[in-house]
């Protein structure tokens, strides 16, 4: 498998590594290693592994997974630094900068569909929406200094998986 089938498949599945909505902390843990970072705030807790950050929401006393963000421009920051050792295993090499046109290609090949779903929101992004997963593919559409940040227009900058409930914590 490559980088760019793991990409796909969180887009065609609405999953990273077999894992999303509603599964605990553990699990990642499980599934992408011990090297994270936590931040908790009132209720919500971002679990920062590098590529891959997710997002959960306390429900009932349990951490519960609401969303996942896959950090592509953080690849520039060197893949060992960001991409968890599973990931790597699994899906092999990681590139950078990442070509929306590649992953495009991908998420056809496994089925998907990606469509334009631009809401005026950002100059700087256009967003691409697998309607059968939700998902959401950010790319670059304008960068202010060419070549600063290692991204150009047309680079996939992240995905983002969202299940948010609202649900008393």
């Amino acid at each position: 498998m490559t980088d760019l089938d793991f990409y796909a498949r969180a887009v065609v599945d609405g999953t990273v590594m077999g894992l999303g909505q509603d599964s605990l902390p553990e699990d990642w843990e499980d599934r992408l290693g011990v090297n994270y970072v936590d931040d908790v705030r009132k209720g919500l807790m971002r679990r920062d592994f590098g590529l891959v950050e997710v997002s959960f929401q306390r429900v009932r006393g349990i951490w519960r997974c609401f969303g996942v963000g896959i950090q592509v421009h953080r690849l520039d920051r060197g893949v060992e630094a960001v991409v968890p050792a599973p990931v790597r295993a699994e899906f092999g090499e990681f590139g950078s900068p990442v070509g929306f046109a590649g992953v495009d290609a991908a998420v056809a090949r496994m089925g998907g569909r990606l469509e334009s779903a631009n809401d005026g929101g950002s100059t700087y992004h256009d967003q691409f929406l697998s309607a059968s997963t939700n998902a959401r593919v950010h790319v670059v559409a304008q960068v202010d200094d060419p070549g600063v940040g290692g991204t150009s227009v047309g680079d996939v900058w992240s995905i983002h998986l969202s299940w948010r409930k609202n649900q008393d914590s």
